[in-house]
């Protein structure tokens, strides 16, 4: 089916900028520096709904209101950069930057769209994680949201946003330990699987350390805070069988309450033994990405919440993304993307007992 570009917005913050805003890569944004940017798409529904509509109100609005996000959040409209000179990467916000709202820009990128007879729209945005704190994307849709609507902040967010990069109190050695890592984190590890039962599972799941560093980090701090744990010394059978998912869920609930006796070093002992085992390993990374806690559903531009949301980033190896149920208070969305013979397999031992 081909595709009808009709229009591209550039889009900059609302802000009087007069010089760049520069801010350096913590050890938590490294961490993500390399990562597969995330790609989610949201989809409203309109009754009543016109190409006239869409592009002279809908489309302004989003537009309009994306521009005053911005200035809440002025990462999402700069660049990641390295200059010889420095020692690390930083994100540097120049006056008249901008974000594209309808084609790809370096940290955010959000693609608008009439659905097919114009029956609703969608919202799908790219986002660099380096700049851009997984904790930090409820804000910003539930924000945009918010001001689209109603024409004001909302008040259960804590705005400004915390910028300042020395709140984050991790050894600066643990930074220069992350760059000797780098051919692990450069190289493809998505082989193929087997299904002996033997074969080790690697897992991997995103830990919070906002409440663990001393001092905590604020609420309203912009940026990333935290850090993957991977483990990978169950052999699949542990997970097959009647016991396969108790022994699932025992394994991972210990791996979680595990991390909260653990100070900065011994995390980063946990991501580079993580990392190591990746690289020795012969099966793909399973993964998790998202939460129920990120409120994507409450994101109300002023048609309604979305009808549905999709992480379609899931389909570099065996990502599983996870968000809250949008009908039902304190319920889970889980979605897989797996090759139609597998996926197969799947649902038929979920329907026959799982």
């Amino acid at each position: 089916m081909a595709n009808n570009l009709i229009k591209i917005s550039r889009v900059g913050p609302a802000t009087n900028l007069v010089d760049p805003l520069i801010l350096p890569l913590t050890f938590f944004d490294l961490v993500w520096l390399t990562d597969i940017p995330t790609n989610r798409v949201n989809f409203y529904k309109l009754t009543e709904s016109s190409s006239d509509s869409f592009y002279s109100v809908i489309l302004p609005k989003l537009e309009q209101s994306l521009s005053l996000v911005l200035t809440h959040f002025p990462p999402l409209s700069g660049h990641v950069k390295w200059d010889q000179q420095d020692p690390k990467p930083h994100i540097v916000v120049f006056p008249q930057d901008v974000s594209l709202s309808q084609w790809p820009s370096p940290t955010l990128t959000s693609l608008m769209f009439p659905a097919k007879g114009f029956q609703g729209f969608c919202i799908g945005a790219t986002i660099n994680h380096a700049c851009y704190g997984r904790q930090n994307c409820g804000e910003v849709s539930q924000t945009w949201a918010h001001i689209c609507k109603y024409g004001t902040t909302p008040q259960d967010i804590d705005l400004p946003m915390l910028l300042d990069r020395t709140v984050i109190n991790i050894p600066a050695e643990l930074e220069w330990k992350f760059f000797k890592l780098q051919p692990y984190l450069s190289q493809d590890k998505a082989n193929a699987r087997g299904d002996e039962g033997d074969r080790l599972v690697p897992f991997t799941f995103v830990a919070d350390f906002r409440d663990r560093l001393d001092p905590p980090v604020p609420v309203n701090y912009y940026g990333n805070c935290v850090v993957p744990i991977s483990f990978s010394g169950d052999k699949a059978k542990m997970f097959s069988g009647e016991d396969g998912f108790v022994n699932a869920v025992k394994i991972l609930s210990d791996s979680v309450n595990g991390l909260n006796s653990r100070g900065a070093e011994s995390i980063w002992e946990l991501y580079e033994e993580g990392l190591k085992k990746m690289e020795l390993g012969s099966t793909q990374k399973l993964s998790v990405s998202g939460s129920n806690k990120f409120g994507i559903y409450g994101s109300d531009f002023g048609w309604g919440r979305p009808v549905s949301t999709e992480n379609i980033s899931i389909s570099h190896n065996v990502l599983f993304s996870m968000s809250e149920r949008r009908d039902e208070i304190g319920g889970v969305e889980i979605g897989m993307c797996l090759k139609k013979c597998v996926m197969d397999s799947f649902i038929s031992a979920f329907q026959n007992g799982l």
